[in-house]
């Protein structure tokens, strides 16, 4: 059991979170009430969006009797030592702090409320619990109290990584929304996840270019995982695509995990910047054969068929001119016209005259007369 859940734990911290869960199971089929698998297993869960499991887990994990069944049921022989004690005494506040998140999550408020005086009656000062009460807080609309509870967590316990991470998580529902001190706090962060977090928020709030440097700072620590790496890649990526910074965007791309590993809409944006400064090969790599959903489709269309038909690719452009709105279409008209192509473009003017008016329409339908010969 020791060896899967000591495994389960190297999968969690690197982000592995199928892995970690698989390893929590392999554990806890052999020791079905050991509380430290359960609450990692339980916070595995969490991180994977799992939230009905983890809340199964994280109650059952902090209300075991840690001498029992660590004991008795665990990997440890004899009498469970002091020190193993006030670890798992730890866990297990740590593990009812992020229970009332999930509660929270599941939004049954009245549960997370009572879960959280339960635990401060267990662990009175517990770091982990003054960040879910500030969590609890601006769930019920308390921002103001949320932040207060922060900052005078911060203040008592400046390095608590369970305290940042609430903070973290506050400042992406309320951008903008952090004191000065905390806000300091957030930003000179020595753990990247609390950093990231801030960075996110100034994007949300619309400061892609802090984003951008903060981003970049974190991507400079030394001994980032490769998967941390392109996650925090990914980021910077995105803020300074949204700073539109084109040579900041291509310089992170790699980070990012290539163009294969971007998000539709960044690559679409990131695109967007390449045709601006009159690269439309460097644009069409960004997005050609990426997946998009339908709502995107009409607008990557659009700037496929402008990327085609500024390199001269008029095959292509043709392709995709019955998606296009009619008007749309229409500047491929003259370029088939240029290549003795007139057949090809009589059905865009058929189709995109009626949807100009005035002037323009009537130049367009008297390219069409002369096309059809009348």
């Amino acid at each position: 059991a020791q060896a899967a859940l000591d495994a389960a734990r190297r999968a969690l911290q690197a982000g592995d979170l199928p892995a970690a869960i698989a390893q929590a199971d392999a554990a806890l089929a052999l020791r079905p009430r050991r509380p430290d698998a359960l609450l990692l297993r339980g916070r595995a869960r969490h991180a994977a969006g799992q939230l009905a499991g983890a809340r199964a887990d994280l109650e059952a994990g902090v209300q075991a009797d840690p001498w029992v069944e660590l004991s008795a049921h665990g990997g440890l022989a004899g009498v469970l030592r002091a020190s193993d004690a006030r670890v798992l005494d730890r866990e297990q506040a740590r593990g009812s702090a992020l229970l009332v998140d999930v509660l929270i999550g599941l939004g049954d408020v009245g549960a997370a409320r009572a879960r959280l005086d339960s635990a401060r009656a267990r662990w009175p000062g517990a770091p982990s619990l003054l960040g879910a009460d500030a969590l609890l807080r601006a769930a019920t609309g308390d921002r103001a109290g949320a932040w207060a509870a922060i900052d005078a967590g911060l203040v008592a316990h400046p390095a608590d990584a369970d305290l940042l991470a609430a903070a973290g998580a506050l400042a992406r529902q309320d951008p903008g929304g952090a004191p000065p001190r905390v806000a300091a706090r957030l930003a000179a962060s020595g753990d990247w996840g609390p950093r990231a977090t801030w960075a996110q928020a100034e994007l949300k709030a619309g400061r892609p270019a802090t984003c951008l440097d903060t981003a970049r700072e974190i991507l400079s620590t030394q001994g980032l995982r490769p998967a941390d790496r392109q996650s925090v890649g990914a980021l910077a990526h995105r803020c300074a695509v949204a700073a539109q910074d084109l040579a900041a965007a291509d310089a992170l791309l790699p980070d990012a995990g290539g163009p294969a590993a971007l998000p539709a809409a960044t690559a679409f944006n990131h695109a967007l910047l390449r045709q601006s400064a009159g690269d439309p090969r460097g644009a069409q790599a960004l997005i050609e054969g990426k997946p998009v959903d339908e709502p995107q489709r009409a607008a990557y269309d659009a700037l496929r068929f402008q990327l085609h038909l500024s390199q001269g690719q008029l095959d292509p452009a043709l392709a995709l001119a019955p998606r296009l709105a009619p008007a749309d279409a229409l500047p491929l008209v003259q370029p088939l016209i240029d290549a003795g192509r007139p057949a090809d473009a009589l059905p865009l003017l058929r189709r995109g005259c009626p949807a100009l008016s005035d002037a323009r329409r009537e130049t367009c339908e008297a390219v069409l007369a002369q096309l059809s010969g009348g």
